[in-house]
């Protein structure tokens, strides 16, 4: 579902009315459609509607959720999920996870949020958005000039409040370096009536150090490497008080974060 949801959000215009019969998976997740029975028309959000919908229909609900988070995610369009009937059928939880870089928070939401079938925004994806709107070049997060680091945290709460709105749980993926970002994670949960966990990630100092070298693989050129960007970011965090987070160690196996979540027993 997530290859499919990325496939729909990079096409340019609609196929028509798309159903399960029309949409295959290849090797390595790659995508291709069939011919559509009635000519292209509307948007692709009414393509992914229309899948959504055939998929619901032949009774499986979770894979709906995994598609239309997919496509938020890729698509940058959150208010999609307002189109959407809801398959959740509990009360809504928003689960803030954060931690210095490296320290595996977006590993940590993208399987939490798969886990649980919710939806999942992610500060990165919103920066790289609103600077794409700009004109502007990539910069790190936490690098970033306290505007547009107010407008990213801003743009995080407003898609995480479109999910919220659709009635579903939502994952959010960012540093929150600060007890003002979770506080205003947590007021948007309680606006809803969601409940709110803060999840703050930590790994072994030989993790962090790997993953670090990694990303200075992945990413040369980077002036000063990851190193200096992780100092930057360690002297901006504040850490959160004692029962106000869950703490979760990144370099123990992924059960053990379902336990620390109470999620151990979520359905896969």
């Amino acid at each position: 579902m997530r290859a499919v949801g990325r496939a729909l959000a990079e096409r340019p215009r609609a196929h028509g009315a798309l159903s399960c019969r029309s949409v295959f998976v290849g090797k390595r997740r790659s995508v291709y459609f069939t011919e559509p029975v009635a000519p292209a028309s509307g948007s692709v959000a009414d393509d992914v509607l229309a899948l959504a919908r055939d998929i619901r229909g032949c009774g499986a609900p979770r894979l709906v959720e995994q598609l239309a988070a997919a496509y938020a995610l890729a698509a940058d369009d959150y208010g999609f999920f307002l189109e959407l009937e809801s398959s959740e059928r509990r009360a809504p939880l928003v689960i803030a996870v954060g931690g210095l870089v490296a320290s595996g928070k977006s590993t940590v939401a993208k399987y939490v949020a798969r886990r649980i079938g919710a939806a999942r925004v992610v500060a990165d994806r919103v920066r790289e958005v609103l600077l794409a709107e700009a004109g502007e070049a990539a910069a790190h997060e936490l690098a970033w000039a306290a505007e547009l680091a107010d407008r990213v945290y801003a743009g995080l709460l407003e898609r995480a409040g479109a999910v919220l709105a659709s009635g579903r749980s939502v994952v959010l993926d960012a540093c929150f370096p600060s007890e003002l970002r979770r506080r205003a994670a947590s007021s948007l949960a309680a606006r809803y009536g969601a409940s709110f966990v803060f999840v703050r990630c930590d790994a072994s100092l030989e993790d962090i150090v790997a993953r670090l070298g990694l990303r200075d693989a992945r990413d040369g050129g980077l002036p000063g490497g990851w190193r200096k960007i992780a100092r930057e970011v360690e002297a901006q965090w504040e850490p959160p008080r004692r029962g106000e987070h869950v703490h979760l160690d990144t370099s123990l196996p992924r059960a053990a974060w379902l336990r620390a979540l109470g999620l151990a027993k979520e359905r896969t």
